[in-house]
């Protein structure tokens, strides 16, 4: 680990080739990665191939504007791989992890268990009364599910919350299998403006994840 750069992200650097995040729990791998010390501070890998996150950050150069005590609605957490990396980040915060498949969710709860500040939650992103009761107040919406009405479920829980920002993993062909990638982005975009929010970034991830495009969205009141 030589050359190592500070992103503007919290907790996490890169060597231009792969990221590293800052490992919440030193001594515990979440799913295999490989684990390195560095000035007495160990570092998890943090492969771009592997969360669309990391992709977005390597592709970008910029940071994603998740804070280190902010509280984060997660929808779409698979078995906890970039939910884990997050947790990293926020180090002084809480993510509430959604998943719908009971089986994937078993391995979310097992990867997740170290972690104090996840809370690993069955649920389908659909469910507008999900989070009723349980979240009163949060900063930040990650929304990656495989639905055809991806941007409106996005915006539906963007605008309950009154998130300051979110990042949308844009899964072109679960959206419209009929377009091009580059219409639903279109399309999306246009969406998320009508709505009064603002496109910060939007960037194509196709070289890790195909038809893939990450948008950072920003609430212009916060």
């Amino acid at each position: 680990m030589q050359n190592l750069k500070n992103l503007d992200c919290p907790n996490v650097v890169s060597d231009g080739r792969y990221l590293y995040s800052r490992n919440l729990v030193p001594g515990v791998a979440v799913y295999g990665e490989r684990r390195m010390n560095l000035d007495g501070v160990e570092y998890r890998l943090w492969d771009p191939g592997r969360s669309k996150l990391a992709a977005y950050l390597m592709l970008s150069g910029r940071g994603c504007d998740l804070h280190k005590n902010d509280v984060v609605l997660y929808l779409g957490a698979s078995t906890g791989t970039t939910v884990s990396h997050i947790s990293d980040i926020v180090d002084k915060g809480r993510i509430f992890a959604i998943e719908i498949s009971k089986k994937t969710f078993r391995t979310l709860m097992q990867n997740c268990a170290p972690r104090k500040n996840i809370i690993p939650m069955l649920g389908d992103a659909r469910d507008e009364d999900l989070m009723e009761g349980i979240l009163t107040g949060a900063d930040y919406l990650y929304c990656d599910i495989a639905q055809p009405d991806q941007v409106g479920i996005f915006l539906s829980n963007f605008s309950q919350y009154n998130f300051r920002s979110g990042m949308l993993m844009l899964k072109c062909r679960s959206i419209d299998v009929a377009s091009s990638p580059r219409s639903v982005l279109e399309e999306a975009t246009s969406s998320i403006k009508e709505r009064g929010y603002h496109v910060e970034m939007q960037v194509d991830i196709s070289q890790y994840e195909k038809d893939h495009y990450a948008l950072l969205v920003k609430s212009v009141d916060r």
